[in-house]
Parts: structure tokens; C-alpha cells; sequence
């Protein structure tokens, strides 16, 4: 008996050593990586926008920039500034970046997982995840949302272990930063958060501190929330509510079948700011090359009017198509977000950018997976992969925006940590661990 134990633990303490192994490749990698491919080298398109919104030609002037996020433009303006804006600079502060992300996930899944073994596991996938690395020579918001949403999952599963006020408001703060940092971040976070303060209630009880700590999570939120349409009325005089900045654009150009979209600002009725044409990669994308051609039934420019005349409003009237239409759109939803490749890391002369595209077949199946895995465990209601189905549901559902490979990012790393979590454990392993949690 004896011996078979001792076999068991040099097997582990092998696939330890190898895991080690492939985390310290992937993470020197990592650092590398942006300064094989430098950011600077790619400023076309989004990410060029993102890069010259920071000069002060540009920043808080244009009509780009008024519909951009505000914290992403000023958290580069700063580290470029700390960095300096040259290529070395540039691929350094990229690095840091791209050599964190995956270490902030890594302590995440040290929360959701309590063998090491399969947060190692974990650890070892993101760093080699094409679609995570190859992101990092690009100026993108989601270089800093992937860091932001692992340290957010990471302080909200810490929190609801711990159960005390520090402990949520830091959760909280961390959800702040992210939700400012790109909005869709939403749905995480209206899945996580709700599980999050009834964790807290449940073990502080009714109790003052109870109400106020919650209540001044919700207000720190709030406002957060808030710091876009800010944003925008001091770019233009006039603010929205719902949906805030470019999502007002991004939901007019989803509503209305069009291919192309153009943002106008108007007062009086005259037209006084407007951005350039742009549209979304999904539309030209052919999503299933090469097993056989298809492309979106979208068509034509549509110009998203903004009035400004109010001071503040709360919605931008936005084309109102029907009920097949949006079901039709619902559906294309879908096929881009589970079988889309990722723009704008599809460069075909880099080999990172070539196997992201290439393995985004997996994100179906995965989830696919998932899906039989949680049902044959009775896991469906475990927080883990209510996250992970939840999240895609709501992307797939939400008619705010054309859904493109791009914006299913953030939750590559949930799915694939779900998919770990239920082939690493029998049913009954899974039901003690619930229980002992309780």
C-alpha cells in the first residue's frame, strides 16, 4: 500500500515540476512578446483611435474620444507618460501587462479550486492562450480589462470566503474600476455581485453594519457608472444614462441592420460633432472559412443622431426592428461569439495571432461540454458555471452591440476554468466540497 502511494506522489510531483516547467516558458514568453510585436507597429483602425486619444489634440475633443471610456484613455495617458512613448517604453509597460493577466487569474482559480494542482493546470493554459497573448501587441481595452476582471473575480471569491466589510469594499472597488474600464463588464458582474452581498448577509446577519456596507457598495458602483456620462457632458455640454457613451452608438448600429454606422451629435437639429464611418469586423468576417461561406445579412450606413439639446437624458432613441429581425440578429450573436476569430490579433505573418484564429472552433465545444458536464453533476447552480453560462447568455441576448470574437475574451478564461473545475472532481467530490464550504 505503501508503494502505490509513494508512485502517486512522485507522479504528482512530476506533473507539478512539468507545470512549473510550462508556466515559467509561457510567462518569459509573455514578457517577450510584446517587444517581438510591438504595439506601435499596429495603429490602424481601434487601436491606432486608442492610441491617439491620448494626445491632447484628440483627448476629450473628439467625437472618438468623447464616446470612449474615459478611465482606459487616461490609465494610458499615465502609463505612457511613467513608461514614455517610444517602442521600448511601449513594449514594457505591455509586458507587465501581458505577464500579470494570467497570474491574476492563476489566484483566482486558487479561490475556486482547493487542490493547487488544478489551479496550476489553469495557470499553465492561460499563458499559452493564443488569444491572450496575442491581444498585447495591440492597443485595445481589453489588455487592461483581462487583468481588471481577474483581480475582480479574484477579491470577490476571496470575499465571500473572508465575509468581511475590507474584504466586499475591496471586491467592489475592483468591479469599479472594471465596469469603467469597458461596460460590458456588466454581466460579470450582475451574476458575481449578487452572490457576492448574499454571502455577506448571510454571515454578518441583520445588522447595521450590514445595511450600510451595502448600501455603500452599491453607491461606489453608482458611481462609477456615472464617471462616463460625466465624461461625455464635459466633452459636449449633454449626457445619457442609458445605454452611456459609444454603447448609445453601439446599440442604434445592432437595432438597425446596417452594416456601417456613424455617430452624429446634433443641437437644435443641426449637426455640430460627428465620428468617422466605422463598423464592426464581425460583418466582413467570414465566420465558418473554411467549411463553407457565410457572411452577415447586414447592409448600408446608418447614422446614429444624438440629440444634445437636454443637458442630460436617459436613453438615445435608438431604430426599433422586429421581433424576427432581432431574433435574426440574436443568432448571428451567437455564431460570432462562440465560432468568431478574434480582431484585431488575426495577422497572418505571426504565429500567436494564426492559432488564435485557428482555435476558435474550441469555444463551442467547450462550452458544449460544460454544459452536459454541470448537468450530469447537478452543478447548474454552482456560481462557477452560472458565471460562465450566464455571462455568454447575456452577451448572446443583450441587443447592445454587434457581438464579435473580441468581446468573448474575458470569458475564455471563465469557460475554461469551468471546464477544469467539473473534470477534476466526481459529483460526490464536488457535493463535499459545496458542503464543507458551507
Amino acid at each position: 500500500m505503501s508503494s502505490t502511494v509513494k508512485i502517486e506522489d512522485q507522479k504528482i510531483t512530476g506533473l507539478n515540476r512539468f507545470l512549473y516547467l510550462v508556466i515559467f516558458i509561457g510567462i518569459v514568453f509573455r514578457f517577450l512578446y510584446p517587444f517581438l510585436v510591438n504595439p506601435m507597429n499596429h495603429l490602424f483602425s481601434d487601436p491606432g483611435r486608442h492610441y491617439q486619444n491620448i494626445f491632447p489634440a484628440d483627448f476629450d475633443k473628439t467625437a472618438e474620444s468623447i464616446l470612449d471610456p474615459p478611465l482606459p484613455q487616461l490609465w494610458l495617458r499615465a502609463a505612457l507618460a511613467l513608461f514614455t512613448d517610444t517602442k521600448c517604453g511601449v513594449a514594457l509597460y505591455f509586458a507587465l501587462l501581458c505577464v500579470s493577466t494570467p497570474w491574476f487569474w492563476y489566484r483566482w482559480a486558487r479561490e475556486v479550486f482547493p487542490n493547487k494542482r488544478q489551479a496550476l493546470i489553469f495557470f499553465a493554459v492561460l499563458v499559452l492562450l493564443p488569444s491572450w497573448l496575442g491581444i498585447y501587441s495591440y492597443f485595445m481595452d481589453e489588455t487592461l480589462v483581462l487583468p481588471l476582471l481577474g483581480l475582480a473575480l479574484w477579491f470577490s471569491w476571496r470575499a465571500m470566503r473572508k465575509n468581511t466589510v475590507g474584504s466586499v469594499l475591496i471586491a467592489t472597488f475592483l468591479w469599479g474600476l472594471t465596469l469603467s474600464t469597458k461596460l460590458n463588464m456588466v454581466f460579470e458582474l450582475i451574476i458575481v455581485f449578487p452572490y457576492l452581498l448574499f454571502s455577506f448577509w448571510q454571515h454578518s446577519g441583520n445588522r447595521i453594519k450590514t445595511y450600510v456596507t451595502t448600501i455603500f457598495c452599491l453607491l461606489m458602483l453608482f458611481a462609477c457608472y456615472l464617471i462616463f456620462p460625466l465624461w461625455t457632458y464635459l466633452g459636449i455640454g449633454s449626457a445619457w444614462l442609458f445605454p452611456v457613451g459609444s454603447g448609445a452608438t453601439a446599440r442604434s448600429y445592432y437595432l438597425s441592420g446596417c452594416r456601417t454606422v456613424r455617430a452624429a451629435f446634433t443641437r437644435n437639429g443641426k449637426i455640430f460633432k460627428e465620428s468617422a464611418e466605422f463598423a464592426s469586423p464581425a460583418v466582413f468576417e467570414d465566420t465558418f472559412e473554411p467549411l463553407f461561406d457565410w457572411v452577415t445579412c447586414r447592409s448600408g450606413l446608418y447614422t446614429v443622431k444624438i440629440p444634445c439639446d437636454q443637458k442630460i437624458s436617459f436613453i438615445v432613441p435608438a431604430p426599433n426592428p422586429s421581433l424576427s429581425k432581432r431574433l435574426n440578429y440574436m443568432a448571428e450573436s451567437a455564431l460570432h461569439f462562440f465560432c468568431a476569430a478574434s480582431w484585431p490579433d488575426t495577422s497572418n505573418d505571426d504565429f500567436v495571432q494564426i492559432a488564435q484564429a485557428d482555435m476558435r472552433w474550441i469555444w463551442s465545444l467547450l462550452t458544449l461540454f460544460v454544459v452536459i458536464l454541470s448537468i450530469r453533476k447537478k452543478q447548474m447552480k454552482q456560481l462557477l458555471i452560472v458565471l460562465c453560462l450566464g455571462t455568454a447568455l447575456l452577451y448572446i441576448a443583450c441587443g447592445c452591440a454587434i457581438i464579435e470574437g473580441r468581446y468573448r475574451k474575458p470569458w475564455e478564461g471563465i469557460v475554461i476554468a469551468a471546464f477544469i473545475f467539473l473534470n477534476s472532481y466526481s459529483k460526490n467530490e464536488i457535493k463535499n466540497m459545496a458542503d464543507n464550504k458551507v
